[in-house]
């Protein structure tokens, strides 16, 4: 498990800084740097929709799915860094989000 700090804050997920679900996936398979990834996983929060934690534990120790094969910190498509920060504050869509932790082989 990874330690996952997130700033999508428009993420039905996200309970800042932390993810409230035990899994994420990374996407990128073809990424070369950091802004060709994002977080698979990214759901816009709309207005009047609750937040997916509601009834969850903030987890800042989380499973990560990687599909950026060219990320040094990626091991049998699964990230082995000690933390991962996903960025995105103003995203939309899950094309908005980056991981920042990426670093290309």
């Amino acid at each position: 498990m990874t330690n996952l700090k997130c700033n999508a804050k428009n993420c039905i997920h996200n309970e800042s800084p932390y993810c409230c679900i035990s899994h994420i996936c990374v996407g990128g398979t073809k990424a070369m740097t950091e802004s060709e990834t994002c977080c698979d996983n990214f759901q816009e929060r709309r207005e009047n929709a609750m937040n997916s934690c509601c009834s969850k534990e903030k987890n800042p120790m989380v499973d990560i799915e990687c599909k950026a094969s060219h990320c040094i910190y990626n091991e049998a498509f699964r990230c082995q860094a000690k933390e991962v920060c996903i960025s995105g504050p103003s995203a939309s869509v899950c094309d908005e989000t980056r991981c920042s932790t990426f670093k290309a082989r």
